[in-house]
């Protein structure tokens, strides 16, 4: 994350209505889903005045490895430490000579991230290995949770695994007793292309969730430049993994289904702009079960700092292709490669276009050109998606474009490399 005192002079005026908004307290408050207990909050008010220091178990310092896979600076951890959104974790099983212990847990809006730390005897390679099966035990709907063994001897804490149990509905999880179970440890064979079970065992993790984390409101419209589309914000919702933007269906529908975001980074009251460094992910609209309305999500790759949040910059990069338009003798003459919810797929022999036909304008997503294909050597395939594994095709056959599911993963072959596009349309 990369931090910059001097706002971008195109970004100042937006923080600036932002901010005088942001200020007046009318238009700003925070919640916590679920029920708050003042029981609670006064026992915990009692315990914290009636101790000189704060225990080790509450303030704890993170994992580098939890660090690194939310994004969450050092002086944000120690907030989220305070809030009970992260927690240090200690429970520990045990079976068939394998240790598991949880290490850590922080909840995000769509999961909990739990750390694990696996021990095993020097025979078990345990860099080779899958759990033949991961779900989770709870009354609260949670049962998806997906194991990945991406981390080894990080700062000496042997093998390191990292579980999702992932949110699917409203539900208030802070609090919740859940149980991680893990069975058995397997092995894929390459050669006889099947999974080995090497170590037959149990292994069961109780833990009681972290707290959710509060969600910043803010109550004002706005229109905002989302993907060359103007559209109507109603209010805004800020988590430290999220903004969350409430409008009309059909004008969000339209604009997230047009191409992938990349967004600057975020504003902070002080002025200071935190540069995100990265494409966030806008993902499909949704209509809250509670109020019916609609809104899109924009997960965050790096973790912000709500109670300094003023802003989220949602601009074009200087390298984006400029909307243009064709006429309808030039369009029909493009050949159809997917053709939906307003937006097509085309080809006119040289690039293949993203075409809105609500807004009339179009974006080039490839110049086969520029990527080496000579556009008169007619070798050129074209494949549905699924063909290339499908009918067994690699990089060496040719020239190929797979236009994937719903248009929104292109994939091509040209000359031996092959490329990725990825659109949201």
């Amino acid at each position: 994350m990369k931090i910059y005192k001097n706002v971008p002079e195109r970004f100042h005026g937006q923080f600036m209505d932002t901010i005088q908004t942001i200020e007046k307290k009318q238009e700003k408050s925070f919640h916590r889903y679920g029920t708050k207990r003042m029981v609670l909050l006064v026992a915990v008010l009692v315990l914290v005045l009636s101790t000189i220091t704060v225990g080790a178990a509450y303030i704890f310092e993170w994992n580098q490895a939890a660090l690194d896979w939310l994004g969450v600076s050092e002086e944000l951890a120690g907030q989220l430490n305070e809030e009970g959104i992260a927690k240090q974790e200690y429970a520990t099983d045990s079976d068939a000579g394998i240790e598991i212990s949880a290490v850590q847990s922080v909840m995000t809006d769509d999961y909990c991230y739990v750390l694990l730390s696996v021990s095993a005897p020097e025979q078990v390679p345990l860099d080779e290995v899958l759990f033949r099966e991961t779900y989770v035990e709870s009354d609260v709907g949670i049962e998806s949770c997906i194991v990945n063994h991406a981390l080894y001897d990080i700062e000496g804490d042997g093998h390191l695994w990292e579980a999702l149990l992932y949110i699917y509905d409203a539900t208030d999880y802070g609090g919740a007793d859940v149980v991680i179970v893990l069975k058995d440890l397997e092995r894929f064979d390459l050669k006889a292309e099947i999974y080995e079970t090497i170590v037959e065992g149990e292994w069961r993790i109780p833990l009681t969730l972290p707290s959710e984390s509060e969600v910043l409101e803010i109550n004002r419209e706005r229109t905002i430049l989302l993907s060359h589309h103007e559209v109507n914000i109603k209010r805004t919702e800020v988590t430290p993994f999220k903004v969350r933007l409430y409008g009309d269906e059909e004008e969000l529908r339209h604009a997230i289904h047009y191409e992938k975001k990349n967004v600057p980074g975020i504003v902070y009251q002080d002025g200071t702009f935190v540069e995100e460094d990265s494409i966030i992910n806008v993902t499909y609209g949704h209509n809250d079960g509670n109020t019916g309305e609609y809104y899109i999500d924009i997960n965050l790759p790096v973790a912000i700092d709500i109670t300094q949040y003023a802003d989220i910059v949602l601009e074009d990069n200087a390298d984006t292709s400029v909307p243009m338009t064709w006429s309808e003798d030039e369009l029909n003459q493009m050949t159809v490669l997917q053709d939906r919810v307003g937006h097509k797929i085309l080809f006119d022999g040289t690039k293949i276009i993203l075409w809105d036909e609500k807004c009339e304008v179009g974006t080039d997503i490839m110049d086969l050109a520029e990527l080496g294909y000579d556009v008169n050597s007619g070798d050129l395939t074209f494949l549905e998606t699924g063909s290339i594994n499908k009918f067994g095709y690699d990089e060496n056959d040719g020239n190929l474009i797979e236009v994937g599911s719903g248009g929104r993963m292109i994939h091509a072959f040209i000359n031996g490399v092959q490329y990725h596009y990825e659109v949201l349309y």
